[in-house]
């Protein structure tokens, strides 16, 4: 695949990863709504990595690095939310982690993350070459 093709494969993948996350929240199951709203995320970062580096990004889940190697300068706010979907792609595999984190986000918590979630993806998008 040349480097478009990538770019295209990720953000296509991340564009039905939102649609999942909706469908998710709309079933008030919030814990996989943020997991999903992570690889969205992580899928958008991807293909900003590789529009800048013309390489494939590295087979990572650290939002933070990724926006790194992506070379993106997050404020604190976006810096904030990178951090919080984190929580839900580590602890949410493991068992005894998922309920604890399935207590501490509820519908509120978890419409106001999908929302930046989706606002941020659409500012990375506008980044992407």
């Amino acid at each position: 695949m040349d480097t478009r093709q990538v770019i295209d494969y990720w953000l296509s993948d991340a564009k039905l990863d939102i649609t999942v996350a909706e469908h998710l929240y709309a079933s008030e199951d919030y814990l996989y709504c943020l997991f999903i709203c992570h690889l969205f995320v992580e899928k958008t970062l991807k293909a900003l990595v590789v529009g800048k580096t013309g390489q494939h990004a590295p087979p990572i889940h650290n939002l933070v690095l990724l926006a790194k190697a992506a070379d993106v300068s997050t404020d604190e706010r976006q810096d904030i939310l990178l951090r919080d979907l984190m929580r839900f792609n580590i602890e949410s595999r493991y068992p005894k982690d998922r309920e604890a984190l399935r207590r501490s986000c509820d519908k509120g918590y978890a419409l106001a993350k999908l929302e930046e979630a989706k606002e941020f993806r659409k500012w990375l998008e506008k980044k992407i070459r």
